[in-house]
Formats: structure tokens, C-alpha cells, sequence
């Protein structure tokens, strides 16, 4: 993750500061999955805008990749991890809003200008980038089992913990509070004084 990290600020260095844009959640990078859930996850590797940038395309896969509890139902057969379904086995902060967590990544498929295709620059993160969370493994987000196995992909204790990305490059294993998870879409807005934002 750390080498995805230098890939953010490499990309936004040569495009006016600013974080990518694709078509949909997990299409940043990597390579392309199996999955046929969504049309837009078949984006090729050629097309994802980070692997310029991080060119190892196994950078994308985590080894403890156990796949996606939310989607579990419609894994093809034998795919057993969301690089395998999806190309990647990360998800940053895309389009939207959620877990008090400001979107990084724009959505290309959205109307420009409007908030869910602007993506975020490196001069916004720099209001607080040791709290800035910018990706994590795939399903740290709140809709997801956190009793399902396949949402234990490096379960510590019971904890439900993720790695995760920071605005300033450095990488931690991270855990959302209960209450997080309530608020999913909804709750509080992203606020860079907070503990992450």
C-alpha cells in the first residue's frame, strides 16, 4: 500500500495536483477481475489510471484477500478474493461520502463539476494529512459482515481492523469505533481536526 501511496502523489504531481477519476469503485488499479456485477469493474489495465504509476500489478493484491462478504452471493465459482472478482483488493474513498471519511477519487460516468466527479488535490489533504484516510482493503466500509469471515481479512483479537492509507503517505492498521458504523452515508461531515477525516 505504501507503493500506492507514492503512486497518489506521483499521479497528482503531473496532473495538476489533483487525484484520479475513473468510472467506478474498485477501477484505480490493478487489472481486470471476473466479476460481471457491474459492467465498469471490466475496466482493463490499461485504463486504470494508478497502474502508470505503480506498474506491478500484484502491488494491487493483498495476500489476505478473502473477498467481499456484501457480495459473496454472486462470486463466480472458484473466485475467492476481490482481486479476483474485481482486479484489486482496495477500495479509496471514492465519489462519495461515508464513515465521516471526504471522498478522494471522482467518478469519471458523473457530471462535471459536481462534487461526486471532483476529485480531491494534494493541497485540500494537506489541511490534515496524517488523519486523512485515502484507501483501505476492500471491505472496511460499513455495509459489510463484520462477522463474516470474509470480512476477517487480518482479524486481530476480534478486532475489526483494516490497512489503510493516509494523506501524508504512511500506512496503519486501523480501526473504525463502533459508532462509525452507524453512521455509514449519513452522520457527521468529514472535518480535518477530527481523528480522521
Amino acid at each position: 500500500m505504501h507503493q500506492q501511496a507514492i503512486g497518489f502523489h506521483m499521479y497528482a504531481d503531473d496532473n495538476l495536483d489533483s487525484y484520479p477519476v475513473y468510472p467506478d469503485w474498485g477501477e484505480l488499479g490493478g487489472t481486470t477481475g471476473t466479476m460481471t456485477l457491474h459492467d465498469a469493474f471490466k475496466l482493463t489495465a490499461d485504463k486504470r489510471p494508478l497502474n502508470k504509476y505503480v506498474p506491478a500489478l500484484q502491488t494491487f493484491h493483498c495476500p489476505s484477500d478473502k473477498g467481499d462478504s456484501l457480495w459473496k452471493s454472486t462470486f463466480p465459482k472458484g473466485t475467492r478474493s476481490c482481486y479476483d472478482a474485481w482486479g484489486n483488493s482496495y477500495l479509496t474513498v471514492w465519489a462519495v461520502e461515508t464513515l465521516r471519511v471526504k471522498h478522494v477519487t471522482g467518478n469519471s460516468m458523473a457530471a462535471k463539476g459536481t462534487p461526486d466527479a471532483t476529485p480531491m488535490k494534494t493541497s485540500e489533504i494537506a489541511r490534515g494529512p496524517s488523519n486523512k484516510l485515502i484507501q483501505g482493503d476492500w471491505p472496511w466500509w460499513a455495509d459489510r459482515d463484520k462477522n463474516d469471515p470474509w470480512s476477517q481479512w487480518h482479524n486481530y483479537k476480534g478486532q475489526y481492523r483494516f490497512n489503510v492509507i493516509y494523506g501524508d503517505g504512511h500506512t496503519a492498521y486501523f480501526q473504525f469505533p463502533k459508532q462509525a458504523y452507524q453512521w455509514n452515508y449519513t452522520g457527521p461531515k468529514p472535518d480535518p481536526n477530527f481523528t480522521w477525516w
